[in-house]
């Protein structure tokens, strides 16, 4: 029953963009939940989204969240397979598997789910930022003690934390002239690039790396700029992403950026998108009763920072406890994503024992 409910949540090609084939894998879902649950719709800027609670209220004891939507693949990538005891398919790891245990749990708990202070949160836009989903829900009061989120820490590796990140887009204006006579002229382009060189010194690490890179990194993502080919460029834009540790403040941030530019006049900068850092407590009760779940059926947990960023950083904001970890899986937003078979079932039973242990009401 796992697997086939996996089977069904793969066939949606719910791309992020697609709110047609996320309402429509969120019917499927609301088929499963509204037998014992509360269930409301919603949606901000075409984006929906779903919240399903065992009593009426926006803030459970314990709260299951997930998003629906995925990156593009090729059409087989939506049409779950298994070789050598793996599941492939466009989000079986990132995160179907999760909302497949999510229903399972549902389904099987069946009435007796009414012993349990237990919410569902279900949205579309994780893959390009939440703010339409999570986000936009908690601003509407959802939230919970705990919540479950498991949208990273691979290999079961618990995430005590993850960097924040800031894009940033860069506006730089010079002087047209013709190319053969590039005195007349400013290059746009030629000053981002000798301002790219001061900005890289601004984050280079203090201390030697040491592979686990817990440092702010800085990436370059897009350059457009120029006209012509025979033309010097009088304009470029430019798009920066930064990740940040738990330990940078987004003010320290901006006065690198700032001392970076100081020679250049002719750039301007602004903020596209920012989210937090954040970090949880290992010792949390409920983390700890996640582990000794997962130590019975043979799991032994371990614990990760993450580069990257989720859904978690706006729970972890709000000072809800958050607990994100995955199975053993990989290949997440390429065309070689999987998840092991027998992890899924075990992940499904540790997530049973855990919420039968901990969200009694």
């Amino acid at each position: 029953m796992l697997q086939k409910i996996l089977k069904r949540l793969i066939s949606f090609h719910s791309l992020s963009g697609d709110h047609e084939a996320n309402a429509r894998l969120l019917d499927f879902a609301e088929d499963i939940l509204g037998q014992h649950l509360f269930v409301r719709r919603f949606s901000s800027n075409g984006h929906p989204s779903l919240v399903a609670t065992v009593r009426r209220t926006k803030k459970p004891k314990m709260l299951l969240v997930g998003h629906t939507d995925v990156v593009p693949g090729p059409e087989k990538l939506f049409r779950l397979q298994m070789r050598g005891g793996k599941l492939f398919g466009r989000g079986v790891l990132d995160m179907k598997f999760a909302i497949a245990c999510y229903l399972r749990l549902v389904q099987e708990l069946g009435s007796d789910i009414k012993k349990y202070d237990l919410g569902v949160i279900l949205t579309s836009d994780e893959e390009i930022g939440g703010f339409n989903g999570v986000e936009y829900l908690l601003k509407k009061g959802y939230g919970a003690e705990f919540a479950f989120l498991p949208d990273g820490g691979i290999n079961w590796q618990i995430e005590r934390g993850s960097k924040g990140m800031w894009h940033v887009d860069f506006e730089v204006h010079g002087k047209t002239a013709h190319a053969a006579h590039p005195w007349e002229g400013e290059s746009a382009i030629m000053t981002f690039f000798r301002f790219l060189q001061e900005l890289e010194k601004e984050f280079a690490p203090n201390l030697p790396c040491d592979g686990r890179h817990y440092h702010d990194t800085l990436t370059i993502t897009r350059i457009a700029g120029g006209e012509t080919p025979n033309q010097v460029p009088g304009y470029l834009s430019a798009s920066v992403n930064i990740r940040y540790v738990p330990e940078t403040t987004k003010k320290e941030l901006e006065q690198r950026i700032l001392r970076a530019a100081k020679k250049f006049p002719a750039i301007s900068f602004k903020e596209r998108v920012h989210g937090h850092a954040w970090v949880t407590n290992l010792a949390h009760p409920v983390i700890r009763e996640y582990i000794a779940a997962a130590q019975k059926q043979g799991v032994d947990v371990g614990d990760t920072f993450s580069h990257g960023s989720s859904d978690a950083r706006f729970f972890a904001e709000r000072g809800i406890p958050v607990l994100t970890v995955w199975p053993r899986g990989g290949g997440h937003h390429s065309d070689e994503e999987w998840i092991e078979k027998q992890d899924f079932e075990k992940y499904y039973r540790i997530l049973k024992e855990l919420i039968t242990g901990v969200a009694k009401r």
